[in-house]
C-alpha cells in the first residue's frame, strides 16, 4: 500500500525516525520520505456513523506500531518485525511453525498478517473442506514433511529459543566494542561452557550446547545477515548509544576473563 503524500514541512529531525512517535516534528522530511510497509487494522468494535468511519485510517505503518518487546538491552522493536521475519522464514524453510507464529504476532496486534500468511492458511483450510476432513489438518498444513509436529517445532526452537540468543550476544560484543565475529563467538562460547544447561536452556527439551565452530559458523551463514544489515543495525544503533561506559564493564564481566580480548580488558581495567 502506497503511502498517501503529505506536505512535508521541511524539517530533518532525524537520519531514520525510528518510530513515529519518537519524532518531535511528526510531519519532517525524513518521515515524509521513509518508504513504509504498511499493515491492515481489525475493523473497530461497535457501531458508527459514516463521518466516524471516514475519519478512520484501517492502516498503520510499521514504524507507527507501538515496540511491544523490551529486551535486556533496552533495544525495542516493533511487532511489525516479528511478523515480517515469521513471514520470511516461513517462504525460506516452510515450516508451518512460522506462519502459526506470524498469524498470532499480528492477531495479537491487532493487525492482519501478510497476505502470504492468510492465503496459505485459507488454502489449507480450503482442502481441509474439500476433502470432508479426510486428510488431517497437520498433513495440510505441512507438518507431515517434518515426520511430525515435534521435529518441525523442534526445528524453530533450536532456531530461535536456542541460537537466536546466542547470535544477539555475538552482534551486541561487535556493535559494543568493534570486535570480530570470531573474537565475540569465542566470548560467547566461553560463558556458555561454564553455564549449567538450566540456566541457558529453557525449552524443556534435550538439545546439544552449541560449541565455538557453531555459534561462528551460523553467525557467518546467516545472522550476519540479518543483524547487520544496515536499517536494523540504524535502530538496534540507537539503542545501544544508550549504554554507559559502567553498563559496558558491567556485561564484559558476565563473560570469563580468560576470554575477554587483552585490549578491551586493559580498556575498561579489567582484570
Amino acid at each position: 500500500m502506497e503511502k498517501k503524500q503529505k506536505k512535508p514541512s521541511g524539517k530533518k529531525v532525524l537520519d531514520l525516525c525510528p518510530n513515529i512517535d519518537d519524532c518531535p516534528d511528526k510531519n519532517c522530511e525524513t518521515c515524509n520520505n521513509i518508504p513504509l510497509r504498511y499493515f491492515v487494522k481489525h475493523p473497530p468494535n461497535g457501531t458508527f456513523t459514516i463521518e466516524e468511519l471516514e475519519k478512520m485510517s484501517l492502516f498503520i505503518g510499521e514504524l507507527e506500531i507501538k515496540p511491544i518487546t523490551d529486551n535486556k538491552d533496552g533495544i525495542k522493536l516493533p511487532v511489525s518485525f516479528y511478523i515480517v521475519s515469521g513471514e520470511k522464514k516461513f517462504k525460506e524453510t516452510k515450516n508451518p511453525v512460522y506462519a502459526i507464529e506470524a498469524f498470532i504476532n499480528a492477531h495479537e496486534a491487532g493487525l492482519y498478517p501478510p497476505l502470504s500468511i492468510l492465503n496459505f492458511l485459507a488454502d489449507t483450510f480450503k482442502k481441509y473442506h474439500e476433502m470432508l476432513g479426510d486428510v488431517s489438518l497437520d498433513k495440510l498444513l505441512g507438518f507431515s514433511g517434518w515426520k511430525g509436529q515435534y521435529p518441525a517445532f523442534k526445528q524453530v526452537i533450536m532456531n530461535e529459543d536456542r541460537d537466536q540468543p546466542l547470535m544477539l550476544d555475538i552482534y551486541r560484543l561487535r556493535r559494543l566494542f568493534n570486535i570480530s565475529v570470531e573474537k565475540s563467538a569465542a566470548m560467547v562460547s566461553a560463558r556458555l561452557n561454564e553455564m549449567p544447561d538450566k540456566e541457558w536452556n529453557k525449552t524443556g527439551l534435550k538439545i546439544n550446547k552449541p560449541g565455538y565452530h557453531h555459534l561462528r559458523d551460523r553467525y557467518f551463514d546467516k545472522w550476519i545477515k540479518i543483524f547487520e544489515q544496515d536499517d536494523h543495525d540504524e535502530i538496534t544503533g540507537r539503542g545501544f548509544a544508550k549504554w554507559t561506559e559502567d553498563d559496558k564493564i558491567e556485561y564484559l564481566k558476565k563473560y570469563p576473563s580468560t576470554s575477554i580480548p587483552p585490549k578491551l580488558k586493559q580498556k575498561y581495567k579489567l582484570r
